[in-house]
């Protein structure tokens, strides 16, 4: 009996949510648009990226030649040479990098003689040292290709003992490539992935706060609390309605981010049918936990105006500072602890671990345990608010 009416309420309150055109925009359409954001701003993966090099030589030997062939071939820089203003060219940003080749240049490395070539670039602009740190890369390897095409010359007068010791101040560390198959977050698909869960994870953050501030702000407004109270329906039975339709409605939007993520690319490989039912019973449990935080923040807000800034305010750092849309690792030290223990980013992670990772269902289920239990605890507080709110409603009705 109680069971069928639960079920009849949760009924009743998703199809008065689906008649809503606006939970309809921010269930379904919204965290589309936003998927396609995050991934075709993030999730590009390995795409190439280039730089612009204006190189001034004044040097006419083959060492310009090598230079230029080398950099063509990497595909990262753009080159072009320039007889002069060279340094006005980096400081206005016209390109990212400057190389300045003196005179003499090819004839003292001919001859065996150390040359110089001077690097320009803008201190503090990320493009710049970037360009930089790849240019002196590059640099680095020809020089080292001179240095082995000298050693070998050198090795026809030199004793063998001596060659060693002279190799060794040339080049001390030897190293060597392995080439290994890139992880998940260094395909494109996992990274859309990564991202499409994230947006999981914000949809589960705002539907679950904003619907269990409107369990108690909205239905004290428009003085439903009475009518419940003096009805055959539990207010606990309706609790137990309003939860599970915000479940239903944060499975509903998981599914829709997750498809329009596999219409965009995302690499779901990793997840079978048991794995898909433990992530969705994790992101219902990650809405149980939001819920609760909603109810505690009810109890601050008068009017519906007031809720909706309470949850804005903590829904939208969080989105930020809780993982969802930046990686933890980027975060301060400090904030790394918000969204290590941070319920519903807690599990998010753990749904992240299986869709990119590959994690097993016991390692995901054992990461956000502690998130679970955290989660629970405060969904507990939200329920007993919610009763408090019922049981002086009951002493005072009018």
């Amino acid at each position: 009996m109680i069971l069928s009416q639960v079920l009849s309420e949760v009924y009743a309150a998703a199809k008065s949510m689906v008649k809503a055109r606006d939970i309809l925009f921010w269930t379904i359409i919204f965290p589309i648009i936003v998927t396609g954001l995050m991934i075709g701003i993030f999730g590009r993966g390995s795409s190439s990226i280039t730089f612009d090099i204006a190189i001034e030589s004044h040097d006419s030997g083959w060492f310009n030649e090598t230079v230029y062939s080398v950099l063509n071939a990497t595909g990262v820089f753009n080159v072009r040479f320039v007889e002069h203003g060279l340094e006005e060219l980096v400081s206005n940003g016209s390109v990212e990098v400057g190389l300045y080749i003196p005179q003499g240049v090819s004839e003292n490395l001919s001859s065996g003689i150390r040359a110089r070539v001077v690097v320009y670039y803008l201190t503090g602009v990320q493009d710049s040292e970037v360009a930089k740190a790849n240019l002196e890369g590059i640099l680095s390897g020809v020089s080292k290709n001179i240095s082995a095409v000298g050693m070998k010359m050198a090795s026809q007068f030199i004793p063998a003992g001596f060659m060693e010791r002279i190799k060794f101040l040339a080049d001390p560390v030897i190293i060597k490539d392995r080439v290994l198959q890139p992880g998940a977050l260094a395909t494109t698909g996992g990274i859309r992935a990564y991202y499409a869960v994230s947006i999981v994870g914000i949809q589960a953050l705002y539907i679950g706060i904003f619907s269990s501030i409107s369990m108690i702000v909205e239905r004290r407004k428009e003085g439903v609390f009475p009518v419940i109270l003096s009805s055959p329906v539990r207010g606990w039975v309706m609790f137990l309605s309003d939860t599970l339709a915000t479940i239903v409605l944060v499975a509903i939007s998981a599914l829709v981010v997750l498809l329009a993520g596999l219409a965009m690319g995302a690499d779901y490989s990793k997840l079978d049918p048991p794995k898909i039912a433990i992530s969705f019973a994790l992101i219902g449990l990650g809405a149980v936990s939001m819920i609760g935080i909603g109810l505690i923040l009810s109890i601050l807000a008068k009017t519906s105006e007031g809720a909706a800034a309470l949850g804005n305010m903590v829904a939208f750092p969080i989105m930020f500072i809780g993982g969802f849309t930046v990686p933890k690792f980027i975060l301060p030290e400090q904030l790394q602890i918000v969204a290590e223990w941070f319920p519903l980013s807690r599990i998010i992670d753990s749904i992240r671990n299986m869709v990119v990772f590959n994690y097993t269902i016991t390692e995901a289920v054992n990461h956000a345990m502690p998130a679970i239990i955290i989660g629970l605890t405060i969904y507990t507080i939200g329920a007993l608010i919610y009763k408090n709110v019922l049981t002086k409603i009951a002493e005072t009705p009018y």
